[in-house]
């Protein structure tokens, strides 16, 4: 069995937002994800991000992620992303993850 991963962190910056698209996907693969580490840390630079997006989708092939994962939080600086978002979904090969600003 594959430890629990407690948090995912995304750190920024996250450039070059797109205000014409309404749903951004950012592309992996996203690779070298310890399993045994409680924080998970995604590095940037993340581009492409429109600031008034609703949803956010982060498609795999994402490796060695637990689907056990409750939540993800993205740290900052992240640029010209719309305060006003609540939620971003993050695909898996299994499973959906949501993550959750703080």
């Amino acid at each position: 069995m594959e430890p629990s991963l407690q948090v995912v962190t995304l750190h920024g910056p996250i450039k070059n937002l797109d205000p014409s698209l309404q749903v951004v996907t950012l592309h992996g693969p996203i690779k070298n994800l310890d399993t045994s580490l409680q924080v998970v840390t995604l590095h940037g630079p993340i581009k492409n991000l429109d600031p008034s997006l609703q949803v956010v989708t982060l498609h795999g092939p994402i490796k060695n992620l637990d689907p056990s994962l409750q939540v993800v939080t993205l740290h900052g600086p992240i640029k010209n992303l719309d305060p006003s978002l609540q939620v971003v979904t993050l695909h898996g090969p299994t499973k959906t993850w949501i993550l959750v600003y703080k």
